[in-house]
């Protein structure tokens, strides 16, 4: 995985969530205890999940008007394409693709 090459190249530590039935409890908690202590938070198939895309879409915009994250925190997500995926989340990172 890239994202863990990197976070290890830079000494960071990253939480995965794979994303699917019951998981969305598991990523809120991560990412709001990644935003304190500072960690990377991998969310995968966020394809898997669109139903509660809107969910997380409200949790980054709320966190970047309340601006109040540790320096070091970052979220990443990973998904396969679909036309439903949010664009105000697309929009609010960079974006990175890989080819098979």
């Amino acid at each position: 995985e890239q994202v863990q090459m990197l976070a290890d190249s830079m000494s960071r530590h990253v939480f995965q969530v794979a994303l699917g039935q019951g998981q969305a409890p598991v990523a809120v908690k991560a990412i709001k205890d990644a935003q304190k202590d500072g960690y990377w938070v991998l969310l995968a198939n966020c394809h898997l999940m669109l139903s509660w895309m809107p969910d997380l879409e409200s949790l980054v915009e709320a966190s970047c008007e309340k601006g109040e994250m540790h320096k070091n925190y970052r979220l990443w997500l990973s998904s396969s394409p679909d036309p439903k995926f949010p664009l105000s989340l697309l929009q609010r990172g960079i974006k990175m693709t890989t080819e098979p």
